[in-house]
């Protein structure tokens, strides 16, 4: 059977010095070359072309890929989000692997997290020798942001507490970041998964929770064990984003 391709969908909004050094060179400098991106801009006032252009700038190796990348903008505004009080992110990520993805397997990354360089690689590895497995998570590397320069200042973190905690996705709320699960594209669309939208908070836990409920006879989401991504963890995460949109229960 031949390598597959792998879907990463990037969630920007309004971190253009974080996304550049982290999550768009952690996905451009994966050993792994079967991959494409889709990089979802919330209406940033530093736009996603903008930071796209000024990051394959920094490298010919960059500059190669530039055909992988696809832009998306949800020409939402300030003015329509704080109407409606939640973002549509999820409504691109829907259409973007039901209508303009040949990838077999899926994933996504906010844009302060990263992949691992070997990660999409052992992933392949493992999709092929589980052709059973519909979705699966990995270990994750917490790390600051705003205290390191590169990944290689993150310590490997290898045990089964906080979010490598190996459970049933049901459970996922705090449990299993966004940055952690895989999925295959073909089950996504066939069974009817989607991203939940209008939404800013707990994006991911509703996504492994529509996951859950479509794919409960299929299997659980399997841990893989594999070291694979870096999650984002800072004072103020969400910034402004906190302040202006809220929860679908108006919390």
């Amino acid at each position: 059977m031949s390598d597959l391709k792998f879907e990463i969908l990037l969630f920007y909004y309004d971190r253009p010095s974080l996304v550049q050094k982290f999550a768009l060179a952690s996905v451009f400098d994966s050993t792994y070359p079967n991959w494409s991106l889709t990089f979802i801009d919330d209406s940033s006032s530093q736009g996603g072309d903008v930071v796209i252009k000024e990051f394959l700038e920094r490298s010919p190796d960059y500059r190669d890929q530039r055909d992988k990348v696809k832009l998306i903008k949800t020409g939402d505004t300030l003015h329509t989000k704080t109407k409606r009080g939640e973002s549509i992110f999820g409504m691109f990520a829907n259409i973007a692997l039901e209508k303009h993805s040949d990838a077999d397997i899926c994933l996504m990354l906010c844009d302060d997290d990263g992949l691992t360089s070997d990660y999409l690689e052992n992933l392949n590895k493992y999709y092929l020798d589980n052709p059973d497995v519909v979705y699966s998570y990995s270990h994750v590397c917490r790390f600051n942001p705003m205290e390191v320069q590169s990944f290689a200042e993150v310590p490997v973190e290898i045990s089964d507490s906080y979010v490598n905690k190996t459970h049933d996705i049901a459970n996922a709320f705090c449990e299993v970041d966004a940055s952690q699960v895989s999925w295959r594209r073909k089950d996504f669309v066939e069974d009817g998964v989607k991203f939940p939208y209008p939404r800013t908070s707990s994006v991911d836990a509703y996504l492994y929770l529509s996951m859950h409920e479509h794919w409960k006879d299929k299997g659980p989401c399997r841990f893989n064990k594999i070291i694979g991504q870096y999650k984002g963890v800072f004072s103020d995460q969400l910034g402004v984003r906190e302040q202006i949109f809220v929860t679908a229960d108006g919390s």
